[in-house]
């Protein structure tokens, strides 16, 4: 019933993989900015949390730098925030969330170690979340720029 017109660029943009080094405040790719900042929970103070997917709030503890960030690849999984711990593949999660085939093709993955930790722009991973024991926040940001 509908005809999908997109630009899809020469080469194998998918083999392409930045890293995210502790000490980075961000990282600019093609099409996209992430800024990285990293900040202590005090005990009495009130954070309030974004709550759009272009932010997402990690616990910094569980995070195994150097973060790299890849496109996503077939069999691609990740236990996405709210949903308990239960895993669901990449492709699943693009067909409920209604994204194109072409669509998909722009969306970055945050890994720390082998591990989604952000579909960026989207959806962390629950695996990953502020809790109450969390000390340490690791906030990043996305931003398209096309």
């Amino acid at each position: 019933d509908t005809l999908i017109v997109a630009l899809l660029k020469k080469g194998n943009a998918s083999n392409v993989i930045y890293e995210l080094q502790q000490e980075d405040n961000g990282l600019t790719g093609d099409g996209f900015t992430i800024s990285v900042k990293q900040f202590k929970i005090s005990e009495n103070k009130k954070i309030s949390f974004d709550t759009s997917g272009a932010v997402a709030y990690l616990d910094a503890d569980k995070i195994i730098f150097p973060l790299r960030l890849r496109k996503w690849q077939r069999g691609d999984y990740f236990c996405p925030f709210g949903m308990n711990l239960k895993r669901k593949k990449l492709s699943d999660y693009f067909v409920d969330e209604k994204i194109s085939i072409s669509g998909k093709q722009h969306i970055w993955l945050l890994l720390s170690g082998e591990e989604i930790c952000w579909v960026a722009g989207k959806r962390s991973d629950e695996r990953y979340k502020v809790t109450a024991q969390t000390k340490e926040v690791l906030k990043l940001t996305y931003t398209e720029s096309r």
